[in-house]
């Protein structure tokens, strides 16, 4: 599930009045927070904590987008992203 502007994950585009700074959040981090439910809530609750602790370093703007989105929909993208890859892998 990407969106139609860029290659990345539709719950980028969640934070759309960030999204420039999001665009510039590491893939690593960003397929990490996809991977790790654990690490995910952690840098949605506390992202500046949770990209330190990651070892990444993020300007200001990018940290404040990422307190603006909505965890519940970023799990719902998540699950809706492994679904279609899901779907693809056995369709």
């Amino acid at each position: 599930m990407t969106s139609s502007r860029s290659n990345l994950p539709v719950w980028f585009n969640l934070a759309s009045e960030r999204e420039e700074s999001m665009e510039q959040i590491p893939p690593e981090l960003i397929g990490r927070a996809i991977q790790d439910p654990d690490f995910r809530r952690r840098l949605l609750a506390d992202p500046e904590s949770a990209v330190k602790d990651s070892g990444y370093e993020l300007d200001q703007g990018q940290i404040e987008a990422l307190r603006e989105l909505d965890p519940e929909a970023i799990d719902e993208a998540i699950e809706a992203l492994i679904g279609d890859l899901d779907d693809a892998k056995w369709g």
